[in-house]
């Protein structure tokens, strides 16, 4: 279909009959939906041709939801429709209620009561490693090192302490393998991760050193400090939903009271 036809972009004007340009049944397109398509700076010729090519992709969408509708079974469409309002006012509705009642503030002892109450929920899918890390200046590196070939952990946590180096040192802080650890990568690319091991290596001016100091397997009970930012979405999670609960529980016990609620008992 080609519509011969060219409008001026300057002064839009209201739907009006004499403004219809095509019409399919009860479906019109309007001069005034066209001007959005075409540029202000857009010569007479380029008008033309953009203004055939929207309505014909017009025309083609239209009889396509024109024979839709036909082929569709109404009483569906209706239902599903119903369905989707439904869903979509309880959604606006909760949001509402969440967003004026969560209470976003998780403390350690929240993590640790949900952590105890899914232990059995969170075995690990990859291994997991309990390491020590340091990184140390070359002016301390002699007596860091003495205290670290010795196992001396009390004191080389103290000694990285008094000295504010990067460590970790005595604090439970589990990895797996693809977490970066505070070593270079070029230190880890070829290491193999095993009980016991040992690093010390030297770049530039300061000295990386690692020690695994315990491995758990896959399916063992995951570490609480790999699990911390998943654990907090199920806090949140089950505030959210303690949050609908009760003030579904609420509507509940205001309608039977105000007896705006009738059973019949005799129909069940």
């Amino acid at each position: 279909m080609t519509a011969l036809i060219f409008l001026s972009c300057n002064s839009p004007k209201e739907n009006t009959q004499d403004d219809v340009l095509v019409t399919i049944g009860n479906d019109r397109f309007f001069g005034e939906d066209l001007l959005e398509y075409i540029p202000k700076n857009a010569s007479p010729e380029d008008s033309l041709k953009i203004s055939n090519k929207v309505i014909d992709e017009w025309v083609k969408e239209t009889l396509f939801k024109q024979v839709a509708k036909k082929q569709s079974y109404d009483q569906k469409i209706k239902e599903m429709v119903k369905s989707y309002e439904a869903s979509l006012l309880v959604y606006n509705y909760e949001s509402k209620l969440i967003q004026e009642k969560l209470d976003s503030t998780i403390t350690e002892s929240d993590i640790d009561l949900i952590y105890a109450e899914n232990k059995g929920n969170f075995l690990l899918n990859s291994k997991a490693y309990l390491i020590f890390t340091a990184i140390v200046g070359s002016k301390y590196n002699k007596e860091f090192e003495k205290l670290w070939d010795k196992n001396k952990w009390e004191k080389v946590e103290a000694f990285c302490d008094s000295l504010n180096l990067e460590a970790q040192i005595l604090d439970s802080i589990w990895v797996k393998k693809d977490k970066k650890f505070d070593i270079p990568e070029k230190i880890r690319q070829n290491t193999k991760l095993e009980r016991g091991f040992n690093l010390k290596k030297k770049i530039n001016d300061d000295y990386y050193y690692l020690q695994v100091m315990k491995i758990k397997e896959i399916g063992d009970l995951a570490p609480k400090n790999i699990l911390v930012e998943d654990l907090k979405k199920l806090i949140l999670h089950r505030r959210k939903k303690d949050i609908i609960e009760k003030e579904k529980t609420l509507l509940y016990k205001d309608a039977i009271s105000k007896k705006s609620v009738v059973h019949y008992s005799d129909k069940f």
